[in-house]
């Protein structure tokens, strides 16, 4: 089925062209890694009046892949 402006947009099969999806393998590689303490957080807090409370958690560990 051809896609067209009448084409619903929910329809799985219309993919804007006539090309053939191709699977690329992309090969991460680790950046690097933040740890984000409550500390961080009441700092963050302390300078931005829209904030009041932050909710009770354990520190973030954030892993950066490019």
């Amino acid at each position: 089925m051809e896609c067209s402006s009448k084409t619903p947009l929910f329809l799985p099969f219309c993919t804007g062209g006539d090309k053939q999806c191709r699977k690329v393998d992309y090969k991460y590689m680790y950046f690097t890694e933040y740890l984000i303490t409550r500390a961080d957080v009441n700092d963050f807090m302390a300078h931005r009046p829209e904030y009041t409370k932050a909710n009770r958690f354990e520190d973030f560990v954030c892993k950066i892949y490019l």
